[in-house]
């Protein structure tokens, strides 16, 4: 039997991570430092789910997406949302969508969408 499981770390604005696994021992490290490329004011492009409760649904979506560089994220309504990938443009997000579609073999349930780089979707 596989167990999944995960935590959520909120960075302040302009930090960025590293993790790191080891084999012997078993483990993980996780390095935070501040963000070089962070540009707060920049538009970026990402495909994201609709907005649903946490709950079952939410941990499908979880698993459905997992190794596509794929987030979790609480949305101002209370909601949350998966996100995958950050995109400089919009034909790049498109190209990603369409990849990600082929890769599941159809529609993925997710649509392209664009915000400030800190920006929390509303709904």
């Amino acid at each position: 039997m596989t167990a999944m499981f995960g935590f959520i770390i909120v960075l302040n604005s302009g930090w960025t991570y590293e993790i790191t696994e080891y084999a012997n021992p078993a483990s993980l490290s996780v390095r935070f430092y501040p963000d070089e490329a962070y540009q707060p004011e920049r538009e970026v492009y990402y495909l994201r789910s609709k907005a649903v409760p946490f709950g079952e649904e939410l941990g499908l979506m979880n698993e459905l997406y997992w190794g596509n560089d794929a987030t979790q994220l609480q949305i101002q309504s209370g909601d949350y949302i998966i996100t995958v990938g950050q995109y400089d443009t919009l034909d790049e997000a498109n190209a990603a969508l369409k990849a990600l579609e082929d890769q599941l073999g159809g529609d993925a349930g997710l649509f392209v969408a664009s915000g400030l780089a800190d920006e929390i979707p509303e709904k």
